[in-house]
């Protein structure tokens, strides 16, 4: 396709939602996308990885390919599942695709991080190390 017809296509594209939505509901559609570009770079993906495999003692290649069955790889992928899903709004689908894990252990794993309980010593570590880790990327977006 030309880049007459693309900007041809875009344009026709942008008439049309401004019809749907009005001119002002357009612009912050387009600002919003701009903004959540802003933030979901690779890079912010490969930070988060890197910052809890090293939250955990874990390599990342340990992290994607590992077999062994020790709990810092098993609370770095429901972490790191946790942290995608919660810094760049990616689905279950796209977590077990850039973990190569299977989607239902991506699953299960939100799910339990969702639902920490503090009367549990394990789970009140957890949720702390998740909070140190919230702090890390909130530090690291605002560079």
């Amino acid at each position: 396709m030309s880049r007459e017809k693309q900007s041809q296509k875009l344009i026709n594209e942008l008439l049309h939602t401004i019809d749907k939505i009005g001119i002002q509901e357009t612009i912050q559609a387009l600002r919003k996308k701009q903004e959540d570009m802003a933030t979901n770079t690779p890079e912010l993906q490969i930070h988060i990885i890197h910052t809890t495999c090293n939250e955990f003692g874990i390599q990342e290649d340990i992290l994607l390919h590992g077999r062994d069955k020790s709990e810092a790889r098993y609370n770095a992928i429901g972490v790191c599942a946790y942290m995608l899903h919660q810094h760049l709004g990616f689905t279950q689908t796209k977590i077990s695709m850039l973990l190569k894990k299977d989607i239902s252990t991506i699953s299960r794993h939100l799910k339990r991080l969702q639902n920490l309980d503090d009367k549990f010593k394990n789970e009140r570590d957890l949720r702390i190390t998740i909070q140190g880790l919230e702090n890390k990327i909130k530090d690291y977006k605002n560079k």
